[in-house]
């Protein structure tokens, strides 16, 4: 009887323990990793530095200014006076953007007030520094009064073409940002299929955290498609799956950029080189898909409305000055929300490469640390004074009250708050990945 009552009691523990396993697995939560990437993240993968990416600017000599100078150095001549060393390939692409931005509102000649900006009511550019960058010529078509013929240099070869009058210096300056845009794009696409060493030990790293059952996520300010390049056997989510025509690209998927938490996601929060800007004749509108191949850029950039009367030119790729007011247009406002979620829920945040100098993902980056404050770990390339330089005192302010690193324990490659929970690594990113160790910090 005693023996009876032993086995009834011992099956009945067994289906206790087994009822709570089930509980167990049932309530437990995969940590959430953002890995938030930055340009310096590619410098290992073959990715140019941003000072590679201004010389390409300013050397090339496919449109030079009246006194033969390039017109990406004159830009710079001219930004530098203000803008000293701080000036960038971005500050260029910033200045060719108000150009044309105001030429633009200039030639506006709407009646309706809010399609017309009153910029041009108060402000004007100094016309001779416009005469330097309209190195071209106007001929008079008899009969046309409305078209003329623009003649202009392109890499010292006469260029013409027939054109509205009232747009030639559009159609100009246009050719110029669409240069500068291209330069940017071939560097990009040149580091597409990375570099084999670390390839391998990046597929080694996000093994790692896979194997640690993380659920990962990934949104980067580059421009390129590297990571799922690299990752290709992992299916990874770049917001574009619904196919547009048949071999004809994708469309991105609104539902699924912003609710589905079950796959890894990979955003381009400032565009790719391979989203192409095209028509939808079904949508009777334009919109970004994806291909395969970089972006012809158009024969004439487009615009889109912003503030009333003012216009932004379209591109597949956002720089500049101007992107707090672009990521409004979809997919871009898609992605950016996506971002703003997964910020606030993360367990864990990795920053790779980031130099903090987009205010509009500052603001978001910092909204964790408002309150119950995830783990953080920013690899970069400094020196155990990082927190005393200009990008560590932009990160600083990111964690705002929560930071904790004032007083760091100092260690080979990496400074540490006393919990290890706020970690900069300061050797770059090939120095994190060559060593295994350092993945155990996470």
């Amino acid at each position: 009887m005693n023996s009876r009552k032993a086995r009834k009691t011992l099956k009945k523990n067994k289906a206790n323990l087994h009822t709570n396993k089930k509980s167990t697995n049932s309530n437990f939560r995969r940590k959430n990793v953002l890995i938030f990437l930055g340009a310096g993240s590619t410098i290992c993968f073959g990715g140019p530095r941003s000072d590679e990416i201004l010389s390409e600017l300013l050397t090339d000599e496919r449109f030079k200014t009246r006194d033969d100078r390039t017109v990406g150095q004159y830009l710079f001549d001219k930004l530098h006076d203000s803008f000293g060393e701080q000036t960038n390939f971005e500050t260029i692409i910033a200045a060719i953007e108000l150009i044309i931005n105001y030429q633009l509102a200039k030639e506006n000649d709407s009646e309706n007030p809010n399609l017309k900006s009153i910029i041009p009511s108060f402000l004007s550019f100094d016309e001779s520094f416009l005469e330097q960058i309209d190195n071209f010529t106007l001929y008079e078509i008899d009969g046309e009064p409305d078209q003329i013929i623009l003649e202009y240099y392109n890499n010292g070869i006469p260029q013409t073409i027939t054109w509205p009058r009232k747009l030639a210096r559009l159609y100009y300056y246009s050719k110029i940002l669409n240069n500068f845009l291209s330069l940017i794009s071939i560097k990009i696409a040149s580091y597409a299929d990375g570099n084999i060493e670390y390839n391998l030990k990046l597929k080694n790293f996000f093994n790692y955290l896979i194997s640690s059952n993380y659920q990962i996520n990934f949104f980067t300010t580059n421009y390129d498609n590297l990571l799922p390049n690299i990752l290709e056997n992992r299916k990874i989510f770049n917001g574009f799956d619904t196919k547009y025509l048949e071999e004809e690209g994708l469309r991105y998927n609104p539902k699924k950029i912003i609710f589905d938490d079950s796959v890894i996601k990979f955003f381009n929060l400032h565009g790719s080189i391979y989203w192409h800007h095209e028509f939808l004749m079904d949508q009777t509108e334009y919109q970004f898909i994806f291909k395969d191949q970089e972006y012809n850029l158009p024969i004439f950039s487009q615009t889109d409305i912003t503030n009333p009367g003012e216009e932004l030119v379209l591109s597949n790729i956002i720089t500049g000055y101007n992107k707090t007011q672009r990521t409004l247009s979809p997919p871009f406002s898609l992605m950016l929300e996506s971002f703003l979620k997964e910020c606030v829920r993360t367990d864990i945040l990795i920053i790779i490469g980031y130099s903090f100098s987009d205010n509009h993902l500052n603001k978001i980056l910092s909204i964790p640390f408002s309150n119950d404050a995830p783990k953080i770990i920013n690899i970069t390339h400094s020196s155990d004074a990082y927190l005393n330089s200009p990008e560590g005192q932009k990160f600083s302010a990111i964690l705002k009250r929560q930071h904790r690193l004032t007083n760091p324990l100092i260690y080979r490659n990496f400074i540490s708050s006393s919990d290890k929970n706020q970690i900069v690594f300061f050797n770059g990113f090939d120095d994190f990945l060559n060593d295994k160790e350092n993945w155990k910090t996470i």
